[in-house]
């Protein structure tokens, strides 16, 4: 969801589906989320918002998401995240077994629950997002707000919270 300049109420907002390649929940189609391009002019939003895309990213879609995040974003707008972020703290729970979901597969930059169905889940090191995020013009406005997911083995568990300004 994106908010634009005027600041139209969501009800007004042109809406577009697009039919993206997921593996597990949209294997059929052909467009892939590393090469989409958002459905907008550069800088037309004040606010986007990725909840819960980033835990079924690959890194070269995570890359594209916020490479178009920025893109569509005026400087000073905002980008709302979602995702399961890992510092070392977290690190250390998922390598005992006691985090929510396990991601039990360490690809350096990112951890995956399944080798076989590696998009089911994925988990972020909080500093390559950053990165990422910090080649499109994206700064961490403030400091993430942690989800439950990381620190506790209970269910329903929450996802942590990354708010990115638009430079």
């Amino acid at each position: 969801m994106v908010l634009p300049h005027d600041h139209s109420p969501p009800s007004e907002l042109p809406l577009a589906h697009v039919d993206i390649r997921q593996e597990i929940y949209n294997p059929q189609r052909t467009l892939s989320a590393a090469d989409f391009r958002f459905p907008a002019d550069d800088a037309a939003f004040d606010t986007a918002a990725l909840v819960g895309p980033i835990s079924h990213l690959r890194p070269a879609e995570l890359e594209n998401y916020l490479a178009e995040s920025a893109r569509v974003l005026r400087p000073g707008g905002q980008c709302f995240a979602t995702a399961y972020l890992v510092d070392d703290t977290v690190a250390a729970n998922i390598a005992r077994g006691t985090t929510a979901f396990e991601f039990t597969h360490d690809h350096g930059d990112y951890y995956v629950h399944s080798e076989e169905e590696p998009t089911y889940a994925i988990a972020y090191r909080l500093e390559h997002i950053l990165s990422v995020a910090e080649r499109h013009g994206l700064r961490m406005r403030r400091d993430p707000r942690p989800g439950t997911w990381g620190v506790s083995t209970r269910r329903p568990a929450s996802m942590d919270l990354l708010v990115l300004e638009c430079t």
